[in-house]
């Protein structure tokens, strides 16, 4: 996996299926899938050879468990764009880039990037509140 690690993104934030692997796995291997299989339909095997691409992609304890629980059956794995966009803005302001840098990194207008940056503060504030024991999904 190529993103530093995801320490303020809960399971709850990730759409569809990505949140369950989430809550099994962790949160980067839900990302990663996003990123590598977002927006299509996969077959899941319920046992994954070792040079499949998804032991490759989040390694064999993960893949195990995310082909426990779907394996044998095809998933719409859901694209996850706007929280790849929101995930990736704050994850690139951390590291010092400018709005400009990157709205130009992400491929996306300085508007949307300043957008989902002031959601800062209540993103932080939301995963907490989630992770309570009054979420209905």
């Amino acid at each position: 996996m190529n993103a530093a690690p995801s320490r303020r993104v809960t399971p709850y934030a990730l759409p569809g299926m990505l949140g369950e692997i989430a809550r099994l796995t962790s949160a980067d291997a839900a990302i990663a899938i996003a990123r590598e299989f977002g927006g299509s339909n996969i077959s899941l095997p319920r046992t994954p050879r070792p040079g499949h691409r998804l032991v490759l992609l989040v390694g064999p304890e993960a893949t195990a468990i995310i082909c426990n629980r779907f394996g044998g059956a095809r998933w719409d794995i859901p694209s996850a764009r706007p929280f790849l966009h929101w995930h990736d803005a704050h994850r690139l302001r951390d590291e010092g880039l400018s709005v400009s840098a990157i709205a130009r990194r992400l491929g996306i207008g300085e508007r949307r990037v300043r957008k989902l940056l002031e959601g800062r503060r209540a993103a932080k504030a939301a995963p907490a509140a989630l992770n309570g024991a009054d979420h209905v999904r």
